[in-house]
Formats: C-alpha cells, structure tokens, sequence
C-alpha cells in the first residue's frame, strides 16, 4: 500500500486499504466497511530469518493472533574475546560461555586497528571491547548456525599504537604498569592522547596482549 505511518485515513487511502484487502481474499463486492487488524502478520523487524514455520497448507486457517512461524536466533551482542586466554574452549548453545570465562578472555581492539571477520571490517562499540550494533548483522550473517563464538582478525597498522586504557591504570600521566607472567609489574611509558568517561587513549608500546594495572600502588614506581 503506498500509505506512510503518519498519513491521516482518507478516502484514497480507504481505496487503497480495500485494493489491498482484496489483494489477500477479502471480499470487499459489497465496499469494505472495516479494517480488521488479523489481516497483519507481525514482525519484529524490517526483515527476519524463519526456523520453523508453524502453519501447514490445508490446514485451518490460524486465528488472530497465532504465531505463523519461529524467528531464527538473533545476535544482540557481541563482545571481543582473546582465544589466547579461552584455554581452548569453545562455545555453542549447549556449552555457552560463563560470565568468568568472558570477564577473562575479554580484550579491547586498540584506537587505529580494524577488526576483520571474514572479508568484512566490523565497527566496534565506544569502548572498543564489543561489535557495534550496526555490525551485528554482518556477525550473524557468518557465524555458523548453533556457535557463539567466530574467529575474527584484529589489524593493526604501526608498531606504536593507540590504546585504550582505564584512566586509573595512569601513573602520573607517563606510563603505566604492565603486568608480567609471574606476577611481577615493569612500568611501561605512555603518551596520553584524550581521556574520556574513565578511559583514555595513549600512544604505547603495549602490545594487545599485555594487561594494565588499575590504580596501582605508586610509592615505589618510576616512569622514568
């Protein structure tokens, strides 16, 4: 129907309501003197994806407000994970990832990197740790149907990049303190960029792996 949602009901857009209702089998011979709302099928966005449709042809017809169909999973988030820190474990929907397991292998994509799955470059959200909702599409579009998790590349184009970093994590606003495998901690030299909503941006030489101190104790730290 060539009927906007802010249109007033008028007589041409009656016309157009009846051509329509008769389009799907209304019998309208004698005019059509009421809009009935189950002539609708509702969905919940502009396009979708089916699992199983639940009407059969020959059988009665559904009454108003039946579901027609089951709507196919849908991503509604994304975060980005390391595969290093995952020890190996997979996710699907039998076996989905716990709430350690992620606060452990989460990781931010560094400011001036691109984030590749598959030939397509994904947005990530402001705090660079999750795929941005106008990625969601394309990240469901290739992950296999019953995995939650898929493989993604993170690019990165010099050797001095721009990270992102909690403000706290900053010691006099000249580095910061990098965290070593036997639990030991080396101050790393920073070049703070911007701060913004308890995150900054610093150029460093961090690598994407290394994890940051949040508000370490400084008595003894040099950033010299």
């Amino acid at each position: 129907m060539n009927i906007s949602p802010s249109d007033r009901l008028t007589w041409s857009s009656w016309r157009e309501i009846t051509a329509w209702a008769q389009g799907i089998g209304v019998d309208v011979s004698d005019g059509l003197s009421e809009f009935d709302p189950g002539w609708l099928v509702y969905l919940p966005r502009e396009s979708v994806r089916l699992a199983k449709v639940d009407v059969s042809v020959g059988a009665p017809a559904p009454s108003a407000g039946a579901a027609l169909a089951t709507l196919a999973s849908t991503v509604v988030g994304a975060r980005i994970l390391d595969p290093q820190r995952l020890d190996g474990a997979k996710a699907d929907k039998d076996s989905p990832l716990d709430e350690v397991q992620l606060e452990a292998a989460a990781t931010r994509a560094p400011a001036g990197s691109r984030l590749l799955l598959g030939a397509s470059e994904l947005q990530v959200d402001d705090a660079r740790q999750g795929i941005a909702a106008q990625s969601l599409p394309e990240v469901e579009r290739l992950v296999l149907a019953d995995t939650l998790m898929a493989s993604a590349v993170l690019e990165t184009t010099n050797d001095n990049l721009s990270m992102t970093v909690p403000v706290s994590a900053i010691i006099d606003g000249k580095c910061v303190l990098r965290e070593g495998k036997t639990g030991s901690a080396e101050s790393v030299p920073i070049t703070l960029v911007q701060t913004e909503g308890g995150l900054a941006i610093v150029r460093t030489e961090l690598s994407i792996d290394d994890r940051v101190l949040a508000n370490p104790d400084i008595r003894e730290v040099s950033c010299s």
